[in-house]
């Protein structure tokens, strides 16, 4: 993307668009299309060209043989726009994919997204008090629209200059417009209740504002607008045809302002009100398409609504004017659209609301939703297709009286029916050119790990379970005492109990009831417990926790790239007299050392820790309960603090030097790096760092709080350039006359700058510039902040039993390191999805983000991660790819350095920054080059280099780049088994669409066929399959 009016779209995009439309102008009754792309390949780019590309065919034929005085005519006096409603299912998504669809950054407050508030929203109206209204100062337009002559150069990027792109030429020069409009699901559709008071505020003052009330005070420019006259006019026409309506807005008008508790049905009279405007702002925008994202959460969509929810979305999908029909143009995106494939053998999520007592659409019920119910008997055509596919499916799994060829008949008729109404690309389309036994696994660095540590499992659930009460109180049995066992260590300390008294009842009844017990003296206290952590043994940073859970220290030696260590060596060279192997397992800080990921150029001259480490990147991990991923970045962050004082005593000459010692002489380092670097207002005696000749402290001023916001931060400098302290001559600690260490402010200096010489920091920045993460280097201060989530901490009393620690309900963890959403009312608040995306898609830390289900879909983290952790396996082979596609993406980090260390110019010689973006580019010309073969359209279709490359090796052989992804598992649990059937799900659930009893079916085709056969049964509706050509 070049600028907010340009894009580059790829060849396969272009299809996919082209499709869409022929649909839309053609075959296509309904005026419904569904998108399902595999994760990661830019549904969203495709949308923007959908809209552009549709707005001009509408246009074109609204002018097709007028005259110039026509076509003024046809867009009313230079004034004419094409209204898209954008629906996804959450703020952060929509926040993410705005710029994606081409618009401006908006800054709009969460409430006005609601329906009943999107007029203020679009016309940048706003209000001083209920009785003044005026458009925004220096708002012509809002971030919403778009000009119409970017929207003619998108379509010339999918057409080229056809006979539409000549036409519309003649209406370039007026006022045409493009509107979307970004509606979420939860805060613009749900409208049930009275609403926030910003809301009731701007409705009192619509409802002054159309009743003409004598106090109200328009301004002349909005008196002659034709929306807000258009506004009034359906505002009217509502009162007199609705009379609740009415008379719910004749009771606020009277009020003194409207938010009186004290007026008649103050909640039902306001619900009425806002249900009422939400159905009058639909009218107004006259909608021309609707684009719903993340389709599979839209139960609504297919009748499954809420009375209030159906309405507001009848409004949009089944629009009238004068009597008649003129429903908008749909657009679903959805990589999982339907439960493609469920398995019976599934852990079950506890955020994971589409398994918990309903399941996503059936493919039935999407196709009936595509058809606007099109078809007889209650089934669509779509779905006769189907069916009858899914009966010759069946028949020719149990024997062969059932030809291969009647099956493909049948499965050929079903992706042409279809294929009219849905499109699907998939990088296995792409693979499978370049290597014919390609399956979806094959382009992850799998890594399964089976963990000791049994008797501790053993002895942990054994504990848990003692805990419950004979009358079952904690409702934790050994089933489910197991399954938070296998996961994490500590799990009673990083429960959330919840909290009835303020509505917010998401915590765990075990905890809830837990602490009641020890508040009440129930609970004895237990020597090295593993169900809760002492608050001595949690400050004590010579101590190193969850040590015995197999499964946690696997994973933290993962996530430390502890493997990418030379431990040999390191003990061989005498320096570290009687450490062992074993010492560096369990207290090397590994990758900790780095505050950035390392650029995938420049390798050869990175450095001490990040040579070590040059191959690290981020790590995002996905459980099924919701107290693992607090428990995951508490207990992670800790021990990269912990790590990181040993690793800095264990270099360290002066042996009286301890744990507290660093601790109280990073706070004070702090205070004067903080001032240095310009972080904070100082004296003038403690002015700012000069450059000196020194170039990199531009660079370091620009990231600085990545040295003081954690402790963390200043410890990693520390692992690796020793103290910066002043010293006799012997080598041994200079210290105040209160004990501190005393500082050595050049040392300090020099030790920084030293740093980010060994790991290129300019070379960082300049990648990321290059990756377009701009949010970061624009507001690093909101973003980059160390966060606190709750855990309680308990200690023994001196009569045996146990207690909460007096600091067990304060915000005791930090999570700097590592991130975490386990819940959408998770205590970590900074960690709101927009300020913790922007800070991982840094270089900078989070290192680790630990999520549920709630992290898995909508949401890019690709920058900088390339690592993946399953610590349990999905029932839905989709929602395993939907996990996966969160870091594998358009050049997300593992595409990035496969491209330059298999293309990239390996003979360069020392590396100028500015550089950087044409070495990149150089390399990724280079592998298209090498890859995608002259004329073979899938190859050249545009996911190679970006989404996909390879290389040939060791005899012909071809090697997929990929994310590395690690399922750590105790040797006695079920998890491999269930992984193991998910990688074969993978290769071939797409035999199987839509089968009642998937799992029996693909097991008997799996033993009665051969899986050649099996894989030509796959459906294909991607936009290079013949079949489904115009």
């Amino acid at each position: 993307m070049t600028d907010r009016g340009e894009i580059e779209y790829t060849d396969y995009q272009k299809r996919a668009i082209r499709r869409i439309i022929d649909s839309y102008m053609g075959e296509c009754t309904s005026g419904r299309f569904l998108l399902a792309d595999e994760v990661g390949l830019g549904k969203t780019i495709i949308a923007r060209g959908v809209i552009r590309c549709l707005m001009c065919k509408l246009l074109e034929q609204e002018i097709a043989g007028k005259s110039e005085t026509e076509i003024r005519d046809v867009v009313e006096e230079h004034y004419y726009y094409f209204n898209v409603i954008y629906i996804c299912s959450n703020t952060n998504i929509a926040k993410q994919n705005e710029e994606k669809l081409g618009l401006d950054k908006n800054n709009d407050k969460e409430w006005m997204n609601r329906a009943s508030c999107l007029s203020g929203k679009v016309l940048q109206i706003e209000c001083e008090n209920i009785y003044t209204l005026k458009f925004k100062t220096g708002s012509n337009s809002s971030g919403y629209e778009v000009e119409f002559r970017e929207v003619l150069q998108d379509y010339c990027n999918v057409y080229g200059k056809d006979h539409t792109y000549e036409s519309l030429g003649r209406v370039n020069a007026l006022e045409t417009r493009l509107r979307i409009l970004p509606m979420t699901q939860r805060t613009s559709i749900d409208i049930k209740g009275m609403g926030r008071a910003e809301e009731r505020k701007f409705l009192c003052n619509r409802i002054l504002a159309f009743s003409d009330h004598e106090k109200i005070n328009l301004s002349e420019e909005l008196e002659k607008n034709k929306d807000f006259t258009k506004l009034r006019e359906l505002y009217r026409t509502k009162c007199e045809s609705d009379e609740e309506f009415n008379k719910a807005c004749s009771i606020i008008r009277d009020s003194s302002n409207g938010d009186e508790y004290e007026i008649e049905n103050f909640y039902n009279t306001w619900q009425i009100v806002r249900k009422g405007f939400a159905e009058i702002t639909m009218d107004w925008l006259d909608c021309g398409l609707v684009i719903m994202d993340e389709f599979q959460n839209f139960k609504e969509i297919i009748g499954q609504a809420s009375d209030d929810e159906e309405s507001i979305i009848r409004k949009v999908l089944e629009q009238e004017s004068d009597g008649e029909d003129r429903n908008p143009y749909v657009l679903m995106l959805s990589a999982t659209p339907f439960r493609m494939y469920m398995s019976k053998n599934a852990d079950q999520d506890e955020t994971d609301t589409d398994t918990a007592g309903t399941e996503n659409a059936s493919i039935y019920d999407v196709c009936r939703f595509l058809e606007k119910g099109g078809g007889t008997n209650g089934m669509s055509v779509i779905s006769s297709s189907l069916e009858a596919y899914k009966t010759a499916l069946e028949k020719y799994s149990r024997s062969d009286r059932e030809s291969k060829e009647n099956v493909l008949e049948k499965k050929n008729a079903f992706e042409r029916q279809m294929g009219s109404v849905f499109t699907r690309m998939e990088r296995i389309n792409v693979l499978r050119e370049l290597r014919e036994d390609s399956t979806d696994a094959g382009d992850a660095d799998k890594q399964e790990i089976g963990c000791g540590g049994i008797k501790a499992l053993l002895d942990y659930t054994n504990e848990l379970v003692e805990y419950n009460t004979g009358n079952g109180r904690y409702h934790i049995g050994t089933g489910t005492a197991t399954a938070y066992a296998e996961r994490i260590p500590y799990v009673l300390s990083f429960m959330n109990r919840g909290n009835k008294q303020d509505g917010n009842d998401d915590g765990y009844k075990i905890k809830r009831n837990f602490d009641k017990d020890v508040d009440t003296g129930k609970i004895e206290y237990k020597n090295n417990s593993k169900c809760y952590v002492l608050k001595n043994d949690f400050e004590d940073m010579s101590r190193n926790l969850g040590e015995w859970h197999g499964v946690y220290e696997k994973v933290l030696e993962y996530i430390l790239d502890i493997e990418s260590l030379d431990i040999d060596s390191m003990l061989k060279s005498g320096k570290y007299n009687g450490m062992t192997r074993e010492d560096v397992l369990l207290n090397h800080p590994g990758a900790a050392r780095l505050l950035w990921v390392p650029s995938v150029v420049g390798w050869k001259e990175l450095k001490g820790a990040f040579a070590d480490h040059k191959n690290f990147g981020k790590t995002i991990m996905f459980s099924d309960r919701v107290v693992v991923p607090r428990a995951m970045a508490g207990l992670i962050s800790r021990e990269v603090k912990r790590r990181l004082i040993w690793w800095i005593l264990k270099q360290e000459q002066d042996k009286n030097i301890t744990e507290k010692d660093i601790q109280v002489f990073q706070e004070s380092t702090k205070k004067i790096l903080k001032q240095k670097l310009g972080l904070v207002t100082g004296s003038e005696e403690d002015r700012e760092w000069d450059n000196n000749g020194d170039e990199g402290i531009k660079d370091i001023k620009t990231v600085g709080r990545i040295f003081t916001t954690s402790e963390s931060g200043l410890f990693a400098v520390w692992s690796e350039m020793g103290l910066p302290i002043k010293r006799n001559k012997e080598g041994f600690a200079l210290r105040d006359s209160g004990g501190t260490l005393q500082m050595d402010e050049d040392s300090l200096r020099k030790s920084i700058i030293d740093y980010c010489e060994e790991g290129k920091l300019q070379y960082v920045l300049q990648e990321l510039e290059y990756i377009g993460n701009t949010a970061f280097l624009s507001d690093c201060h909101n973003v980059h902040k160390a966060t606190k989530i709750n855990i309680t901490l308990y200690e023994h009393t001196k009569e045996g039993g146990l207690q909460i620690s007096r600091t067990g309900d304060d915000q005791n963890g930090e999570t700097y390191y590592a991130r975490c959403i386990g819940s959408s009312n998770d205590d970590d608040k900074v960690s709101s999805i927009a300020n913790l995306q922007t800070a991982f898609n840094s270089p900078f830390a989070p290192f680790v983000f630990a999520t549920t289900s709630i992290g898995q879909e909508g949401l890019d983290f690709h920058n900088y991660a390339d690592r993946i952790v399953h610590l349990s396996i999905p029932a839905n082979p989709t929602d395993f790819e939907q996990r996966e596609g969160r870091i594998n993406r358009y050049n997300c980090l593992a595409v990035r350095k496969a491209v330059m260390e298999w293309y990239g110019n390996k003979e360069e010689p020392r590396i100028c920054t500015d550089d950087i973006p044409k070495l990149l580019d150089n390399a990724f010309e280079a592998a298209k080059a090498s890859l995608c073969e002259e004329g073979n359209q899938k190859l050249n279709c545009g996911i190679i280099p970006h989404w996909l490359v390879a290389r040939k090796r060791d005899g012909n052989k071809l090697e997929v780049a990929g994310i590395k992804r690690l399922v750590p598992y105790f040797y006695n649990s079920s998890m491999m088994e269930k992984y193991h059937n998910m990688l074969k799900l993978l290769q071939l659930y797409r035999s199987v669409i839509g089968q009642a009893d998937a799992d029996e079916l693909l097991e008997r085709l799996m033993v009665n066929k051969k899986e050649a056969d099996v894989q030509e049964l796959y459906v294909d509706f991607s936009p290079y399959n013949e079949r489904l050509q115009n």
